[in-house]
């Protein structure tokens, strides 16, 4: 004959496989909700402004690039040669890199804003 087994609820367990559940759900703390909320604005905030990056630098490139080369060089159709400044090009290389600096600050700081908690008024 077979030894009989304890009840399994008489036996300790280090891990609870089946904790008690109550039948109403537990509201999450209102610091919870408020950080919640936060993340989902943010989150939005980035899916708006991130893809916008790659757009306003090529835009810049052509707009820079046309100001800064294109206006003080002759039409290729008159065939006078006109010499290139190198300095130009640099200048349009660093206008650009310094208006995508700025514009990623602004992404940077808009996030920073929205993530940060507000002090009650």
């Amino acid at each position: 004959m077979l030894p009989q087994l304890p009840d399994n609820r008489e036996i300790p367990r280090i891990v609870h496989l089946f904790p008690e559940r109550t039948s109403e759900p537990v509201a999450p703390p209102p610091e919870v909700v408020a950080m919640e909320q936060r993340l989902r604005e943010a989150r939005h905030f980035l899916k708006f402004m991130l893809p916008g990056v790659p757009i306003v630098v090529f835009v810049m490139s052509f707009v820079f690039g046309y100001v800064v080369v294109g206006v003080h060089t002759a039409p290729l159709d008159d065939g006078v040669n006109v010499p290139l400044d190198p300095a130009q090009p640099l200048l349009g290389a660093f206008l650009l890199a310094l208006a995508t600096g700025i514009f990623c600050s602004f992404i940077y700081w808009g996030f920073v804003r929205i993530t940060t908690p507000q002090a009650p008024q």
